[in-house]
């Protein structure tokens, strides 16, 4: 065997050299520190990336109660316009009524300027009708005094005439009266329909304030409610903010005792703690300032929400003033037109009631007229009797060479009998008709 300068294989059985483990330095336990400081920072960064990027979708509970009072101050302001437009339908239709019961109280007065005039108007036809029946006395005493005078029928010529005007006259104003009757009956029922809705109106709009004012009252509770949740939960996460960072702090300063632990040979490693303490702590005090500038605008939010809220709850209270003032003048301006209803419809009962039994009078002369009507019909018919008899015996009257003339003093002419003859039947038979004319009048 010999020895060369090349190298052998080492067989198992051969001897070993065995080496002691070395004992580990301070650097490698910096290392693991090192490690685990930059792994948590690591992990505090990305959390806090991972909260800026996807915590929006996912809003805390301030958020959603500052929502909450934002809906609910919305609703308030909805509710606020809609009381105003409801105070303004009110004052319209307030126009409207006192609008109409201007034209109902126009139209009341016409229709009694009417009725007054046709009043007269009737009164001034029974006169005349009146005058009429005695000159028909006077008429009827002359025929009967006469006795065939041949100008006796014509008196009633003029008569005739004027009795039809008449009685056209009154039938006209019969029938006027009985057209504004009807109208002022339509015109009051339809104040009275009209005074009916605007009660009914009246009633339902006193209930849907009643309603609304309650529902204000439990808005201004809810919002008092809120309010109060909404300051006691930002007291809460600003004590939780605090109380975070200040276990984080904590549990920074009793990582030195701790660290004491390991091998004290290095000489950097308090400087080192010091320096992840103080990246540590800045890292927290960053987070808990931006919280706080977070939490900080959500006040400045809230309060400026409280302020409006309260501006328009103080805006809400005067406009209930106002409400309560309009609602206060329209129930007397009612109580006012219903009064006046009321009197006008008395003042019409009354008329009404003198004009039935004005026109019950006027009936009862009419049946007493055509009662006399039917008794000068008669005598006319018993002059016409008579006439006729006259007429007989003036027939046998003809060989007499001079008849008798119908007044003293008076001639006939030569060969004129016959023409008298044929006068007195023309008047005769004008006294027929108007003995037919008569009793149809009468009928």
């Amino acid at each position: 065997m010999y020895d060369s300068s090349y190298s052998r294989a080492k067989f198992g059985l051969e001897a070993k050299d065995i080496h002691k483990a070395k004992s580990r330095s301070c650097s490698y336990y910096m290392k693991i520190i090192l490690f685990f400081s930059s792994l948590v920072q690591s992990l505090i960064i990305v959390g806090l990336v991972l909260f800026m990027v996807y915590g929006k979708p996912h809003k805390t509970a301030e958020e959603l109660r500052v929502e909450d009072l934002e809906h609910n101050l919305e609703r308030l302001s909805v509710d606020n316009l809609a009381q105003k437009k409801r105070s303004h339908n009110l004052t319209l239709q307030l126009n409207v009524s006192m609008t109409n019961n201007n034209h109902k109280e126009l139209e009341l007065r016409r229709a009694r300027y009417i009725a007054n005039n046709s009043a007269i108007s009737i009164k001034t036809l029974n006169q005349r009708l009146t005058a009429c029946e005695a000159q028909r006395k006077l008429d009827t005493q002359s025929i009967s005094t006469a006795r065939c005078q041949p100008q006796t029928p014509s008196l009633g010529r003029p008569y005739d005439a004027e009795k039809y005007a008449l009685t056209r006259e009154r039938d006209y104003l019969k029938n006027t009266l009985d057209v504004v009757k009807t109208n002022f009956t339509i015109s009051m029922q339809a104040v009275k329909n009209d005074l009916d809705s605007t009660k009914k109106e009246k009633d339902l709009l006193r209930q849907e304030t009643i309603n609304l004012r309650r529902e204000k009252t439990d808005m201004q509770k809810e919002l008092e409610m809120f309010k109060k949740k909404c300051k006691e939960d930002f007291v809460q996460s600003l004590t939780g903010i605090r109380e975070v960072t200040n276990t984080f702090l904590q549990k920074i300063n009793s990582l030195n005792p701790q660290a004491l632990s390991f091998a004290l040979t290095c000489d950097k490693q308090q400087e080192q703690l010091n320096r992840i303490r103080s990246n540590c702590s800045g890292l927290s005090r960053d987070i808990e300032n931006k919280f706080q500038a977070y939490l900080d605008r959500v006040g400045e939010d809230v309060s400026r929400i409280q302020s409006e809220s309260s501006r328009l709850t103080a805006e809400n209270a005067r406009l209930r003033s106002d409400f309560g003032e309009c609602s206060a003048n329209r129930s007397a301006l009612l109580l006012e037109h219903g009064r006046r209803v009321q009197e006008l419809q008395a003042r019409h009962d009354n008329e009404v009631e003198r004009m039935l039994k004005e026109q019950a009078r006027l009936r009862g002369e009419r049946e007493l007229q055509g009662q006399t009507l039917k008794l000068k019909d008669l005598e006319i018919a018993r002059l016409n009797n008579k006439v006729q008899s006259l007429n007989v015996s003036l027939a046998g009257c003809i060989p007499r060479p001079q008849p008798v003339p119908p007044y003293p003093g008076y001639k006939l002419p030569d060969n004129s009998y016959q023409k008298f003859q044929v006068d007195l039947q023309k008047n005769l038979q004008e006294l027929q008709q108007f003995a037919d004319k008569g009793s149809s009048v009468s009928g």
